[in-house]
């Protein structure tokens, strides 16, 4: 197999390279890793294991193994001049990585039984560009047992371990240290598999599959792991001094398959496949958790009337006090599916129809409610003092939540049709068109639109600390009137409190019933029963053309129309109203500058805010967004030169758009809708020590190449290009005269979205290889891997072009910390020694 696949540069060929494990993190709402280790590739999406690549023991016996080294001292340093004068001071660097592992496979019982197994570990050390450590330790396990007790029949089990452990996960420059994480058991993330596979005569095959995945993870603050400190965080700096929150997440999965083929080259005439089945799976989110308060410091933004002049004053000394509830749920979904297809071959035609039924039904189990006021711990007691935690759990304490069930589900039917044509019947010739139509997949967050109303919220009080001995105590945690926002008081001497908690709502607390904090009510949110899974309509068309021996090129189209989204609005269950344009007022004029910045083409544009006569709610209306729409269309060009005459090279080149149509009422808000409406769509991507990013480019440009020098040895290269990722520009509108005093605030984009973006990224890198023969099967494979072979310094990624605040009530201007902040820089180049051997 040519090039089945491509990570980090480097490529597959005929599955040898398969014996190095890579891995590559995705961190979007549910975790993604995907791992090579050993012979075998799985892939982890979510709690879900597919296994891409399997090995198997045989009659033979066999041994292979892998070390691969790479050091810093094989390393180049890329920090250029022009990010030295941008502040950055290094780029994301390696310490060292060493790859190594083992497999062996054979037989217990000749032609009957047989075993593989598998260790890999990757021990990564380096650190990132703000100069945090970015340490891995993955570690795999694999264990594989196969079972011919007759020769129709074929059992196969296997097990598998993966640890991970990481160090400064999530470091940045607005979290300095970050996490260090680990998977919630021993040995790591467990999956089982067993599968049984049956033939029945000549035309009948039948599997059955059953599958066990207990991904878990727990991951703490590495400045903070015992959680001795309190959080602190600092908003003139958006940096944490310390963070507070150890959080821990369980994700087993429970997968049940059976498949049918059924094969007859007569059946009405023609030949055909028919294929059907079913599949059960069991999907559970378990929250495992610890939040503690923390406090919110250095305030360069105006919050309280200090001086009595009726307007809120900048003072760095006041703090924030923030309580929080959070739930340790497990939400949970049930999938059925059920599919048919068949494939008919007439002369040098395959026509494909399909037909898929999928029913996806949430739930939650009982679980706690918790509260962030840890009385009992050291850190409480040595900063906020004896009464305090009473006096917040009166009124706000800790609850639980019973099971629920509701009655929603997702119904859908995906059918499909395709077609392959031979032209001429030699193979030279291949056209290819197919329609389709599926939908989405339900993650275990659309439980939570079921929990009741009440079960989590926030509760924050501004703390003065008259007596400056730095320990919060009860008559220094205050509110303020939301007119003149002087403070006052939370509570009085004997702890009862006696703030305007009805002034106050989505302002100093929410998400509860204040007066009855123990009690919750219907779910929060509303769910419109037409609100269903969205939908994706897709036609693909390609032509594959064999030019000249071993030398063909494919041109592929794709058009994919995504409808049918949801979204959540306010919701107000006595009138039914949701949030609807006709709530926003327009308040003011955007200016042409800020702070200095230009506003591009916002200047002289209207800024809309929520008007007076909007009220306060905490519910939320689950419900189908109207007109909005997405498109997706992509024109692909390949072309593969394979393996002859030693030497091989493919590559491809896309060129692709995707663009977000709101309509007339696919918006609430109407400041942005010229930056927002039929511009660019961007799945908002983040990964381990990395901030988001939309990670779209418009082309994307790959080649990847092999020659076979004389006495064993090979060298190969791949390029990787493409348009830079999109980041956005824009600031926020504090507006203190706005019409409606709880909604104060717009955030203004300056330029239509996706019209910035980072420069262009290239990577080229190289590989040497030498094969020495040890015996007629045993092989070792001594290679040298040069990535980044011209040590380019791209920036991959920067904070959003936040420029700051901006007060129109006097035109002053806060400017953020974090403003186009440089994050990621391409690793200069480094190379890699390793040595690998099967026999």
């Amino acid at each position: 197999m040519n090039n089945v696949w491509t990570m980090d540069g480097s490529v597959i060929t005929d599955g040898k390279s398969a014996s190095s494990p890579m891995y590559y993190d995705f961190d979007s709402f549910e975790e993604m890793t995907i791992s090579v280790g050993g012979n075998d590739v799985t892939v982890q999406t979510g709690g879900v294991s597919l296994n891409l690549v399997t090995r198997r023991g045989g009659n033979r016996p066999s041994l292979g193994g892998r070390f691969y080294l790479t050091d810093e001292n094989f390393q180049s340093d890329n920090l250029t001049g022009a990010l030295r004068n941008e502040g950055v001071i290094g780029t994301n660097k390696i310490v060292s990585i060493k790859d190594y592992g083992f497999n062996a496979g054979g037989p217990i019982l000749k032609d009957k039984i047989w075993c593989w197994l598998a260790y890999g570990v990757q021990d990564i050390k380096g650190f990132l560009l703000t100069g945090a450590n970015s340490d891995a330790l993955l570690t795999n396990y694999n264990f594989k047992l196969n079972i011919q007790a007759f020769t129709q029949n074929r059992l196969e089990i296997h097990l598998q371990g993966s640890q991970k452990e990481l160090w400064g996960k999530y470091a940045s420059y607005s979290y300095p240290l970050g996490d260090y994480q680990k998977n919630k058991f021993h040995f790591g993330v467990p999956l089982l598999k067993i599968q049984d596979e049956h033939t029945f005569g000549n035309n009948l095959f039948v599997s059955a599959r059953f599958s066990f995945n207990g991904s878990g993870y727990n991951m703490k603050p590495i400045g903070n792991l015992d959680l001795a400190k309190i959080g602190v965080w600092d908003v003139t700096k958006q940096q944490w001094n310390e963070n507070f929150e150890w959080d821990g997440r369980y994700t087993p999965r429970y997968d049940f398959s059976i498949l049918a083929s059924y094969f007859n080259d007569k059946l009405f005439g023609l030949s055909q496949e028919i294929k059907a089945g079913f599949d059960y799976s069991d999907r559970n989110n378990v929250a495992e958790m610890e939040q503690r308060s923390y406090y919110e410091v250095n305030w360069n933004t105006p919050q309280l009337d200090l001086t009595g002049d009726g307007l809120p004053d900048v003072d760095p000394d006041i703090v924030k006090f923030k309580n929080i509830r959070y739930t340790e749920q497990t939400t949970k979904v049930s999938a059925f599916a059920a599919y048919f297809s068949d494939t008919i071959s007439v002369g040098h035609l395959n026509i494909i129809a399909g037909l898929r039924f999928d029913k996806q039904t949430p739930s939650i189990q009982a679980y706690p409610v918790q509260t962030s006021v840890w009385k009992d711990t050291s850190t409480w007691q040595s900063h906020i003092a004896s009464g305090v935690a009473e006096a917040i759990t009166g009124i706000f304490p800790p609850i639980t939540i019973n099971a629920i069930k509701p009655d929603y589900s997702w119904n859908v039917l995906s059918p499909r049709i395709g077609v392959t044509w031979n032209v001429g019947g030699k193979n030279r010739t291949i056209v290819k068109f197919s329609l389709a139509q599926y939908g989405d997949f339900m993650w275990t967050k659309i439980s939570e639109y079921f929990d009741p109303l009440g079960t989590t919220g926030y509760l924050d009080f501004w703390w003065l600390d008259g007596n400056g001995n730095g320990i919060t105590e009860l008559m220094e945690l205050c509110w303020y009137d939301r007119n003149t926002y002087q403070p006052y008081n939370a509570f009085d001497s004997n702890g009862n409190f006696v703030g305007d908690y009805a002034a106050m709502q989505n302002l100093m607390w929410g998400g509860y019933d204040f007066e009855n904090p123990e009690a919750t009510t219907a779910p929060r949110t509303t769910v419109d029963p037409s609100a269903k899974s969205s939908r994706v309509s897709e036609a693909i068309a390609g032509i594959e053309r064999e030019i000249l021996l071993d030398f063909g090129i494919g041109l592929n189209f794709t058009y994919r129309k995504y409808d049918r989204f949801t979204w959540t609005l306010d919701y107000f269950p006595d009138t039914e109203h949701a949030l609807s344009q006709s709530d926003y007022v327009p308040v003011g004029t955007i200016p042409s500058t800020v702070g200095g910045y230009s506003t591009g083409e916002a200047a002289g544009r209207p800024y809309y805010l929520l008007s007076a006569s909007y009220g306060r709610t905490s519910n939320r209306l689950f419900t189908r967004q109207p007109d909005r729409y997405n498109t997706y269309a992509a024109v692909h060009l390949t072309f593969d030169k394979r393996l002859s005459n030693k030497w091989m090279l493919n590559g491809s080149f896309t060129l692709q758009k995707q663009a977000s149509y709101l309509g007339d009422e696919g918006y609430v808000d109407p400041t942005n809708i010229w930056a927002l409406d039929g511009q660019p769509y961007s799945m908002h991507e983040s990964t381990s020590g990395k901030v988001a990013a939309y990670v779209y480019s418009r082309w994307l440009l790959k080649f990847a190449g092999l020659y076979q020098l004389p006495w064993g040895m090979s060298v190969g290269a791949t390029l990787n290009a493409r348009e830079g990722y999109m980041v956005p520009k824009y600031f926020a509108i504090r507006d203190l005269n706005a019409p409606n005093s709880r909604y104060q605030t717009s955030t203004i984009y300056v330029e239509k979205f996706g019209e910035t973006r980072l420069p262009t990224f290239f990577v080229a890198n190289f590989k040497i290889e030498k094969v020495i023969k040890i015996s007629d099967n045993g092989r070792i494979y001594a290679t040298v891997d040069i990535f980044n072979l011209f040590n380019s310094a791209v920036i991959n990624r920067r904070y959003d072009g936040l420029l700051g605040t901006y007060y129109p009530h006097d035109g002053s201007f806060v400017p953020n910390a974090t403003n186009f902040l440089a994050n990621e820089v391409l690793n200069p180049r480094v190379f890699r020694l390793g040595v690998r051997f099967q026999i």
